[in-house]
């Protein structure tokens, strides 16, 4: 034997304790590997993300585009929405305190001087372009050209004081009639300063956009005369022959409509609509940061879209699923920034 006993105690020989040495090590090693089985895995933390709020108005663009962003946001990005239903002004001090994070139509620069403080307080950002357009003043096709046509000559706005005559309102007799937009619309001080400044026998009547659109389309139907404001893009142009007059004297900015009194012979500013994004997006969720902050529908986008709700009357949360399926390609690169 390798072992022996001497005074009643065991020795053990040197390649004995080697062995129990091992099976020591085995046992250990055994037992470490129960408990790495037996043990639960360490999860990553879960990152909450943020409920993004929307502001939604109430015209079709805005509402489809809202639904374009709001599909992409919650189905691609994976954050909960909420939407704000607010008319423009309103809208903006809901950004700013954190109602809502973003708009897709703040229209520049005819709302600029209402929005200009929010961004002086840092509430919202300006995003790129979303889409540009115009505003102008309008007459039907067959009152200027055709056989028939009771104004032929009518081509240009200083020369409406020759017809006002045609666009007598009963209700306002002696003077012409200009469908205006509502009250406290950019067109309002606008036009009020064009019909002084041409020295217009005319009067600016305060419709809101349905009442605007139903009295071009009555009128349109018994081919009346009217003169009317209106802004593209907008379905009304996929319903009727709409002829803008021209204008003398094009906008220039920091001349024309900069005090209220005067009256200025300018065109309209052209309008460039943009998105607006609050920073708090850029920290708590740059992904939809870069994604508000870069679209860009364009104004025949715009147009097609609004004669899909407008005029086919198709409800506008599928035109924007339908608008996402075929510009998946641009949502990407918007998303990347």
């Amino acid at each position: 034997m390798d072992n022996w006993k001497v005074t009643g105690k065991w020795f053990f020989s040197t390649r004995t304790v080697a062995i129990l040495a091992m099976v020591a090590v085995l046992a250990l090693s055994a037992c470490g590997d129960s408990d790495d089985a037996d043990a639960t895995p360490t999860e990553e933390p879960v990152v909450e993300k943020m409920t993004v709020g929307l502001i939604q108005g109430n015209w079709s663009s805005q509402m489809t585009l809202t639904e374009i962003a709001n599909q992409v946001i919650t189905e691609q990005l994976g954050y909960e929405t909420t939407k704000l239903v607010a008319d423009v002004t309103p809208g903006w001090a809901a950004i700013c305190n954190e109602e809502a994070h973003l708009a897709v139509e703040a229209w520049l620069p005819s709302r600029l001087a209402e929005i200009q403080p929010f961004i002086d307080k840092g509430c919202f950002e300006m995003g790129g372009s979303n889409f540009d357009g115009g505003i102008g003043w309008y007459v039907p096709r067959y009152l200027v050209q055709g056989d028939g046509a009771l104004a032929p000559g009518l081509k240009s706005v200083d020369q409406l004081n020759d017809y006002w005559e045609l666009f007598e309102n009963p209700e306002h007799p002696g003077m012409g009639e200009l469908i205006g937009g509502e009250v406290g619309w950019i067109d309002q001080p606008q036009d009020i300063s064009r019909i002084k400044g041409y020295d217009l026998n005319y009067y600016r009547s305060n419709q809101g956009e349905v009442v605007i659109l139903s009295l071009i389309k009555s009128k349109t139907l018994r081919e009346e005369p009217f003169l009317t404001y209106m802004w593209t893009p907008h379905s009304i142009f996929a319903q009727v022959d709409l002829v803008q007059l021209e204008e003398p004297n094009p906008y220039v900015e920091g001349e024309c409509f900069v005090e209220e009194e005067p009256g200025y012979t300018c065109a309209h500013p052209p309008f460039d609509v943009h998105t607006a994004v609050s920073p708090v997006l850029k920290t708590g969720a740059p992904d939809v940061y870069n994604f508000i902050n870069n679209m860009s529908v364009g104004g025949q986008g715009v147009s097609d879209i609004m004669y899909q709700t407008d005029i086919l009357e198709r409800d506008f949360v599928e035109v924007a699923t339908e608008w996402i399926a075929e510009h998946q390609a641009e949502i990407d690169e918007w998303i990347k920034g």
